[in-house]
């Protein structure tokens, strides 16, 4: 695709707060979503223009045509808000696992996806690696998305580590 720089600048869609707590609930182009209120959300309007914005104007965004069969499953790794797990239930999934270490995500992810039949949509608390295991995470506030496996130091959380063959046999993907 060529575009000039012009092209490719994003406009930001509007976020509108829904609800406040402890999950805040947060609204963008009619996708509602749940958000730790620990977690900053400056950023989220940036996360999504990477899954939903133009292809034509975002190279780098998942708006094109990747297909998921009907009946099909995802597995989203590194989860984060969910928006990739919205976009591949728009595109065809049926069933979403969803792994993400980040502490506080998995409720915010349950809530947002609330209307999902039940097993169809699944978090597994924890990061993907090459063995089964645990290992520490760095948890950045103001940035959660940045949050890192930090495996040399002493992190502020600790969280297991999986493989994809493992999560894929406890949850009977083939």
């Amino acid at each position: 695709v060529n575009l000039h720089w012009k092209e490719r600048i994003w406009i930001q869609p509007k976020m509108n707060l829904l609800t406040d707590g402890e999950l805040k609930q947060y609204e963008i182009e009619g996708r509602s979503f749940y958000w730790p209120s620990r977690f900053n959300p400056d950023a989220l309007a940036w996360l999504y223009n990477e899954v939903f914005y133009p292809q034509f104007k975002n190279p780098s965004s998942y708006e094109h045509p990747i297909a998921v069969p009907d009946g099909g499953w995802v597995m989203d790794c590194g989860t984060c808000e969910g928006f990739f797990s919205m976009f591949a239930f728009e595109r065809g999934a049926e069933r979403v696992i969803a792994v993400e270490p980040l502490p506080g995500m998995k409720k915010a992810l349950e809530k947002t996806f609330h209307y999902i039949k039940e097993k169809n949509f699944e978090v597994v608390p924890a990061a993907v690696g090459k063995k089964n295991g645990k290992t520490t995470l760095d948890v950045f506030e103001n940035r959660a998305y940045d949050s890192m496996v930090n495996a040399d130091q002493e992190g502020m959380h600790k969280v297991a580590i999986r493989t994809i063959d493992s999560i894929a046999k406890d949850y009977n993907l083939s």
